[in-house]
């Protein structure tokens, strides 16, 4: 009879590793639940709103400037009167201005680089954007830039560059009304294998005038890592007639895709 040995190597991997909390995203003027990440993976917010449910968490706020400070945001509910009715909520202490601002549960740093704005009479930028809303039927646009800054996204060393361009005449008659030649975009320029690519993210172009189309103003809210994977996600804001919602892209070797997202109209 003989005895065989055997040895027996265990690896035990650190347990956050492998449970991993829910990360929760808040609009914070609204307090739109936009969902959350959990072990990267993006997650609904109508799932996220089911592991929120044990009590309030600290939120670190930032806004586009960086990090604001931090507010305490109750589990989130569901407001079913009124117009926004369905969409779950995160309230955070009364009177607190938390406008312009993302509320992120994280332990990581989600903002750890910063954009640099730009010109908006730039002519290269001017020129991409007319560029953009030629190809969507607006021949001769009037170029309205609001906003263009310049960040690496990815952390690759490569910069973005973030435009958001408005005009917008039809608003402001008391109809939810577009004019002809009328658009509200927010593009992303950016170098694809060696060429400089430009796409729409988020758009309301209108090469005719039309009546009630509700139009939608887009401005660019934050660029955060909302998902603790090192790159900025791309958070826009849409406001329109009695009505606001956030979207979150996320930028992956060059693709844009849509991340997160929540609101509501009248």
């Amino acid at each position: 009879l003989t005895t065989t040995e055997f040895t027996l190597i265990l690896t035990i991997e650190p347990l956050d590793s492998i449970v991993q909390p829910l990360w929760p995203v808040v609009d914070g003027l609204t307090g739109f639940l936009l969902g959350g990440s959990h072990n990267g993976e993006w997650v609904d917010p109508f799932v996220a709103l089911k592991s929120l449910q044990d009590g309030a968490r600290p939120y670190q706020v930032y806004t586009g400037n960086g990090f604001w400070g931090t507010a305490t945001g109750q589990p989130p509910a569901m407001p079913w009167a009124g117009p926004c009715g369905g969409t779950p909520v995160v309230a955070f202490a009364p009177g607190l201005d938390l406008t312009g601002a993302i509320a992120i549960v994280a332990p990581w740093e989600a903002a750890p680089r910063q954009p640099e704005a730009l010109s908006p009479d730039n002519a290269e930028y001017q020129n991409a954007v007319g560029e953009l809303l030629a190809a969507q039927g607006i021949a001769e646009p009037v170029i309205e830039l609001t906003a263009v800054q310049r960040i690496d996204l990815e952390g690759d060393g490569v910069d973005e560059v973030l435009i958001v361009a408005n005009h917008l005449t039809g608003l402001g008659n008391g109809l939810p009304a577009a004019n002809a030649g009328d658009y509200s975009l927010v593009a992303l320029r950016q170098v694809v294998n060696g060429v400089v690519q430009t796409t729409l993210l988020a758009s309301n172009i209108y090469p005719e005038a039309a009546e009630l189309v509700d139009p939608v103003q887009y401005n660019l809210l934050a660029l955060l890592d909302l998902n603790g994977n090192g790159q900025l996600e791309i958070v826009v804001e849409g406001w329109q007639y009695e009505g606001r919602f956030v979207m979150v892209f996320e930028l992956l070797n060059g693709a844009v895709s849509l991340a997160l997202t929540a609101g509501c109209s009248q």
